[in-house]
């Protein structure tokens, strides 16, 4: 028998819209269900799985997946895995934080050009400005108590 008290369900979104909704329109309704920007909401329309909630019991797991439809989207609630089982990904992620991961991720573009400096190095490439040589024999100094 299923304790539907527990704390253990999932809210599951890939990122489907559902038929007869228009993805921008979903988008923009999320960023108002979820009051992000619509910017941080398309991180969730890559099509992979991304857990929008965690730890709740399965009637409220159902309520967000009804609060999503009303806006177009298809989300699903699933069981939690068993403690040793559950990923990361599973455990306490919000919606705001996989949205901020995804799009500082997509902020940084393509890493693979970066390199690691050794222990040591110049960080600053720029050309160091050459020291001008300045008279200063025509100058004099003055008793400053006098």
């Amino acid at each position: 028998m299923v304790d539907e008290r527990m704390s253990d369900y999932l809210v599951v979104y890939r990122g489907e819209v559902r038929a007869g909704c228009e993805e921008a329109e979903v988008r923009r309704r999320m960023a108002a269900l979820f009051k992000k920007s619509e910017a941080q909401i398309a991180a969730l329309f890559t099509g992979q799985r991304v857990v929008v909630k965690c730890g709740l019991t399965l009637k409220k797991a159902e309520q967000y997946c009804q609060a999503m439809a009303q806006v177009g989207a298809v989300a699903s609630v699933e069981q939690q895995q068993a403690k040793a089982e559950s990923t990361s990904r599973d455990q306490g992620l919000d919606v705001g934080r996989i949205i901020a991961a995804r799009v500082n991720h997509q902020a940084m573009g393509e890493l693979s050009d970066v390199e690691i400096a050794p222990l040591g190095a110049t960080l600053d490439q720029t050309e160091p400005v050459p020291v001008q040589a300045v008279d200063v024999s025509h100058l004099a100094l003055i008793d400053s108590k006098g």
